[in-house]
């Protein structure tokens, strides 16, 4: 599946980012509280989900 850029970053930020605590439909963020110019990698893991039985 092909994600125009605009589709793509919709789908990084869903989730808050770990590395800079940057909130969910925000661009990461530098130490120095400017926009970052690439995602951090780990907004791009999802998070596991647990089987339920």
């Amino acid at each position: 599946m092909d994600l125009t850029p605009d589709q793509a970053a919709i789908a990084v930020e869903r989730n808050d980012c770990p590395k800079c605590e940057a909130p969910a439909g925000s661009a990461c963020r530098t130490c120095g509280g400017k926009t970052a110019t690439k995602y951090h990698t780990a907004r791009f893991k999802r998070p596991r989900h647990r089987c339920q039985r």
